[in-house]
């Protein structure tokens, strides 16, 4: 039996797809989550209190903060993220495939 490691250290990652379709609902699904994380990793920053820190950096430090986050999400979604876009991605490729049966 022949074990795929590149699958197993990256179990969310989407299989690169083969159609024009594919492509595009890949990129949007990982979009969804990116913004998902995104708006996750924004409510994770609210629980710390930086505001009456010494080391606060003002409205640049929450505009960075805010970029970084983005940048992360982006990151992170592009690279298997929690596995939602995976997910959707499989259900929402099943009507792809069954559309054009039709």
């Amino acid at each position: 039996m022949k074990i795929d490691y590149l699958k197993l250290t990256m179990p969310n990652k989407i299989d690169v797809p083969k159609t024009k379709q594919e492509k595009a609902l890949k990129k949007t699904t990982e979009e969804f989550e990116s913004i998902f994380l995104k708006m996750m990793m924004d409510e994770m920053d609210k629980t710390v209190d930086r505001k009456n820190s010494m080391f606060y950096g003002g409205n640049a430090e929450d505009v960075f903060r805010g970029m970084l986050n983005q940048k992360r999400a982006d990151s992170w979604s592009k690279s298997g993220g929690v596995g939602l876009a995976k997910v959707m991605y499989e259900q929402l490729s099943k009507g792809l495939h069954e559309g054009g049966k039709k």
